[in-house]
């Protein structure tokens, strides 16, 4: 049974391999890592942001991490997510959801002023993706472009 859980220091690690592992994934080539920059930005969402682990039998086979942001044209604040990923061996299961989900509502309950804005790039599949999102609440708004 998979249970979603606020994530703790002791989680670092984990949750920055699994980032690796995300990044692997994509289907374009992108930037190389800096396991530096990943363990920073992992440190620093543990404790000043919204960062959740997707835990099933003990072990950790998903997250998601986001927090409070604006716009660079805007004062206005929102709630943006920096990563979301469940395990390729997860996906089947109820991890993504119960992620998403449990995010929405812990931001709803901590920024109640702020709407939500998710994101998926640099992934396959986006348009189960997109309806995934959709099923949500959420509404489409735009696509990214790279040069490759």
């Amino acid at each position: 049974m998979i249970k979603i859980r606020w994530a703790s220091p002791f989680d670092i690690s984990i949750i920055a391999s699994l980032l690796i592992v995300m990044h692997e994934e994509a289907d374009i080539k992108l930037t190389s890592v800096n396991t530096e920059k990943i363990v920073a930005k992992v440190n620093e969402l543990i404790h000043r942001g919204i960062c959740l682990v997707a835990v099933d039998g003990g072990k950790i086979v998903g997250t998601m991490a986001g927090t409070q942001i604006r716009d660079w044209w805007s004062d206005e604040t929102h709630i943006g997510d920096y990563w979301f990923y469940v395990a390729k061996d997860k996906r089947a299961s109820r991890a993504a959801l119960d992620l998403v989900k449990e995010f929405m509502r812990i931001s709803k309950k901590v920024y109640p002023e702020d709407k939500i804005r998710l994101a998926h790039i640099f992934s396959g599949d986006c348009g189960r993706k997109d309806n995934f999102f959709e099923r949500l609440g959420l509404k489409k708004a735009g696509s990214v472009f790279l040069e490759v």
